[in-house]
């Protein structure tokens, strides 16, 4: 019996048909960009689904045993030039702490909330120069960036 489809290719394709009703074109001709921005909308789908308490499941199927991360750091890398570590990890009261490890001490450096991270990432985008020389901006901007990338948001 061949593997059932994933879940996250299943919402992917009622995505698709939820936005453009029936249409002769077939999942296959979308191609792989096609099909991966329709996959990301998914992920991000079920991200909203999980952060009100539902969780999709095939029929017949136990639901699956959430595991909780065993820390909070979901970023972890050398500083160039160098001998301590970059890590970015979720902090208290939805805040996000960007820390340098040097000999064993971890010190924060920045500590921002992905609103302030939006704020910023919005007066950029509406030409403020200004934004330039706001504190921490570039790496608040990466930080954030991070968050999303590792689908952290909602941790």
């Amino acid at each position: 019996m061949s593997e059932p489809r994933p879940l996250r290719s299943i919402l992917a394709e009622c995505v698709r048909a939820a936005r453009l009703g029936p249409t002769t074109f077939t999942w296959a001709s979308l191609g792989e960009a096609g099909q991966e921005e329709l996959h990301r909308e998914a992920d991000r789908t079920i991200r909203l689904l999980e952060a009100n308490g539902v969780r999709l499941t095939r029929f017949g199927e136990p639901d699956p045993v959430e595991q909780p991360p065993s820390s909070p750091v979901i970023y972890s890398d050398k500083i160039v030039g160098r001998n301590a570590e970059r890590q970015l990890r979720r902090g208290a009261d939805d805040k996000w702490e960007v820390l340098k490890v040097e000999a064993g001490d971890a010190a924060v450096q920045l500590t921002f909330s992905l609103m302030q991270a939006y704020e910023l990432a919005g007066r950029a985008l509406q030409g403020d120069r200004e934004v330039a020389s706001a504190p921490g901006i570039l790496t608040t901007l990466a930080a954030a960036l991070e968050i999303h990338r590792c689908h952290a948001v909602t941790l």
